[in-house]
């Protein structure tokens, strides 16, 4: 099939079309028609198929008038262009031109040759006074772009949708058929032009992958080939396929304030929308003066980034990049620029490396050192803004990243270019920190010469609850102890220095969880206790909240659980109680892109979604292994689960993450374990000794690196030891048999021959247990070593103020039903702390060895409940 053109009796012009396009018909280059006429316009209107025909859209003189063209009816305009069918041609009726006599003596050839010059003097001087003349108004510079313009839109998982319809009780009209988010347009056959953080989300360290592009015929295009791209100017530079024979836009070559010009874009991803504006002027970039863009009134919403802004002529004045929200105008990419990024990158397509400088980034803003954390799970390196010397190694980030290259390798390859630079600069930054006596991000670099001992008091925390548990006592909270960062550290040392009061808390990194009841149907034949930071309730929750705060879970085991398939067993069912419970979790699909806001988002689930699968075991640096779990929810977020087991629990930690599972991803999941995991201890655990044999947890301190300072024995009257190697000194707990439960209190201890710390035995905290007539007596207790310099045991503070003020007690609390004691203070307290000296250490602190006892009384309203009360403690030393 073909379509004629033809004008005044001569055939100008043919096409023969493809259904699934249309094409824009003139006498200018860039229309898909080209016909050599000077009376046609230079866009005289669009060709298009539609119900099993073929139209023509008339955009000059009439317009909005529709021509069908069928074997009978042709396209016949005031011009003398007509358009027809092949079919029209062939039953067309014949044209007979009479020739008239030729008159003697007259040269008609020389008469020909002026007509003909002067033909070409008219249709050259009417061509370009009609191309410097003429202008597009919006419509027609609608239909003169929409061939060139590609809108990027969302790729649809129709698997997905269908489960979420399923699940979620939504019907096929509650979802988009397609996302949109940004727009991008031909510069050469095959070439797209667009932002670049449209493909490479700002700061730009990663580029997308799932999105298509959409021509305006339909077509879905993947891009081939990333070809160039500056961080700075926002550009980038794309190879396609399938538009050789398709027109495309040219830059212009000048611009003034004032010129009318228009932003056609896939407006809030709802399909093209041209809007109308002037140039305002220029603005320079914030990070560089050199660097100027384009100012500009035409409106821009969400999705029209990386579209073209055109003048009336259809030329590219600029590329829109982003909104200023403090005024009414736009910012685009300057067409000097875009045509220099063009000679560079499209013209000459040899390899040639691009630098990301983070110092002209938005990595500048909000803390480069929360950026790398964030983005790559490194370890953060806090309040660096009052040392300029170390910010100014991470403000040196820079990448190499050469191009061109393939993009479906793209995501991959950036992404690692970007990881292994950030983890280089973060580690290294680390290393000088030690060098000038500040801390670091792990437990050993902690500790410094100005604050030489890093004792959590988690662990040896005077106000414990315990729960009764077949004749024994178990903590009613427990989990994971981290360390609380610089902040805490100065926090800590400030006190200390001002007060001489020392209170290292465990800070941003603690997970801790208490005892869950009623959220949990345990059965009491189960050999454990389940505890987490999630409600404990039956009602239904909103997974949603734990973006801010994921829930973390422990199973602690009444005895040693060495079946570790009944285990794992353990622990994913709790981890579907923890996350799901009995009365099934609430899911929202609040930012499902392909939900329409009218759609209901909030529905329950009674199960993970695609059920919970164990991706594999990391080791950490202090060769602890980690058994990570994923729980994926629709593609729209997946929960991350990282599990360790200790002889006596298993403590699990998670975090949420949106989007789904990428392969990607996996460097950075090993970067969480060894750099966060691997600081995380289980300090807070305490072990039932009648039910552990002395070889598994004399093996179990072997293998835990916090734990290599501790040696527990029994003497020859089956007396409890603990030796504290760093400080050569034994604590004798009295009979093991009393003992029901114990915790050490490791901690870190400045080492200047290696110029960190080194883990420490610091002291116990145990339960001992006695007979009471007919039932049982608790006492808890705190022995070890101190300073007198740093009393680091809120059990041994004297001034019980200080007590209430960092842990709410009181100093005149009483257990109900008991005479209040009579005696002074100072006897109280001389009976309550044993003390012994044991001379200096190398700073010339004065060491103590010291023991303290407190009663655990009974709460009045729970009666398996046991709290501590201070008028109450003992300590009987050996």
């Amino acid at each position: 099939m073909k379509i004629y053109f033809r004008h005044k009796n001569q055939i100008v012009g043919t096409l023969e079309p493809h259904i699934n396009k249309s094409y824009t018909v003139g006498r200018g280059i860039n229309c898909d028609v080209q016909l050599p006429v000077p009376t046609v316009s230079r866009f005289q209107g669009v060709l298009y198929f539609e119900e099993g025909r073929w139209h023509f859209r008339n955009e000059v003189g009439l317009k909005n008038s529709v021509t069908t063209l069928t074997d009978s009816v042709s396209v016949d305009m005031k011009n003398g262009l007509s358009i027809f069918l092949d079919t029209f041609l062939s039953s067309e009726k014949t044209h007979v031109l009479e020739e008239k006599p030729v008159a003697k003596n007259y040269s008609y050839t020389k008469a020909a040759s002026y007509t003909a010059a002067i033909f070409v003097v008219v249709a050259i001087s009417t061509y370009f006074s009609y191309y410097y003349q003429n202008k597009f108004d919006s419509k027609s510079l609608m239909g003169f772009s929409e061939n060139k313009i590609l809108k990027f839109e969302l790729k649809v998982k129709k698997e997905l949708l269908e489960k979420i319809k399923k699940e979620a009780d939504l019907k096929e009209e509650d979802f988009k058929e397609t996302v949109g988010f940004c727009t991008g347009f031909l510069v050469e056959k095959n070439i797209l032009l667009t932002a670049h953080h449209c493909v490479s989300p700002p700061p730009g360290l990663s580029i997308e992958k799932d999105f298509i592009l959409k021509t305006f015929d339909n077509r879905e295009i993947i891009p081939k080939r990333v070809l160039g791209f500056d961080f700075t100017k926002d550009y980038m530079f794309l190879e396609v396929e399938g538009f050789n024979d398709n027109p495309f836009f040219r830059f212009t070559e000048k611009i003034e304030v004032g010129q009318k010009v228009f932003t056609i874009g896939n407006v809030a991803g709802e399909g093209l929308a041209i809007r109308e504006g002037i140039i305002s002027g220029e603005t320079e970039d914030p990070n560089d003066p050199n660097v100027k863009y384009i100012r500009f009134s035409a409106a821009a919403s969400p999705g029209n980034s990386g579209g073209p802004l055109l003048n009336e002529k259809g030329e590219v004045v600029a590329l829109v990049s982003r909104k200023n929200m403090a005024e009414n105008y736009n910012i685009g990419i300057s067409y000097q620029d875009l045509r220099n990024g063009f000679n560079n990158f499209v013209l000459n397509r040899d390899p040639k490396e691009i630098v990301f400088d983070s110092k002209t980034s938005d990595l500048n803003f909000g803390g480069i050192e929360y950026y790398l954390s964030k983005s790559f799970r490194l370890p953060l390196i806090e309040k660096l803004d009052n040392k300029p010397h170390l910010l100014e190694v991470l403000n040196k980030f820079n990448v190499k990243i050469q191009v061109p290259f393939n993009f479906d390798q793209s995501h991959e390859m950036y992404f690692q270019k970007f990881h292994e630079v950030a983890k280089e600069k973060v580690l290294s930054v680390s290393q000088m920190i030690r060098k000038e006596d500040l801390p670091g991000t792990d437990w050993e670099t902690q500790a410094t010469k100005s604050l030489p001992y890093i004792i959590p008091s988690t662990t040896s925390d005077p106000y414990v609850l315990f729960k009764s548990v077949n004749n024994t006592l178990i903590p009613k909270s427990v989990g994971l102890v981290g360390t609380s960062g610089q902040i805490g550290y100065e926090m800590t040392l400030n006190d200390w220095k001002k007060e001489r009061t020392y209170l290292y808390n465990e800070g941003y990194m603690a997970t801790k969880g208490m005892l869950i009841e009623e959220r949990f149907q345990v059965p009491k034949e189960q050999n454990y206790q389940v505890y987490s930071s999630v409600k404990d309730s039956k009602e239904s929750i909103d997974i949603s909240r734990y973006f801010i705060a994921s829930p973390d879970f422990s199973i602690v085991y009444n005895a040693p659980e060495k079946d570790m398939k009944k285990r794992e067993e353990n622990t994913l069912k709790t981890m579907k109680d923890v996350f799901i419970g009995p009365e099934g979790a609430i899911v929202s699909l609040r930012f499902f892109p392909f939900l329409r806001p009218k759609a209901k988002a909030d529905f329950k689930v009674k199960d993970f979604p695609s059920g919970i699968r164990k991706v594999k075991t990391y080791k950490d640096q202090n060769n602890r292994n980690w058994e990570y779990y994923v729980a994926d929810f629709y593609d729209s977020f997946y929960i991350e689960l990282f599990c360790m087991n200790t002889i006596t629990a298993t403590h699990c930690l998670s975090t949420f993450q949106e989007g789904s599972v990428d392969r990607m991803k996996e460097e950075l999941v090993k970067n969480f374990v060894n750099f966060e995991l691997n600081e995380k201890y289980a300090m807070m655990d305490f072990f039932t000794l009648p039910t552990i044999s002395s070889a598994d947890l004399t093996q179990y301190i072997s293998d835990s690196t916090y734990l290599k300072g501790f040696e527990v024995t029994t003497n020859s009257t089956n007396n409890l030891m603990v030796n504290l190697k760093n400080f050569d000194y034994s604590l004798n707990l009295g009979k093991k048999d009393s003992i029901v439960g114990l915790r050490f209190i490791p901690g870190v201890a400045f080492n200047a021959t290696l110029g960190r710390g080194v883990w420490s035995g610091f002291g116990v905290q145990f339960v001992r247990k006695e007979k009471d007539k007919n039932d049982y007596k608790y006492e808890l207790c705190t022995a070890g070593i101190q300073f007198e310099e740093l009393k680091y045991n809120a059990m041994l503070y004297k001034d019980q103020n200080i007590q209430k003020s960092f842990r709410g007690l009181a100093s005149d609390m009483n257990s109900p039903g008991l005479q209040k004691n009579p005696r002074s203070r100072a006897e109280k307290q001389k009976e309550a702390i044993w003390k012994k000296d044991l001379g200096s250490d190398e700073k010339e602190w004065k060491k103590q060895a010291y023991g303290t006892c407190q009663t655990l009384f009974k709460d009045t309203e729970k009666t398996d409940l046991y709290k501590t009360e201070f008028e109450f403690r003992t300590f009987k030393a050996d």
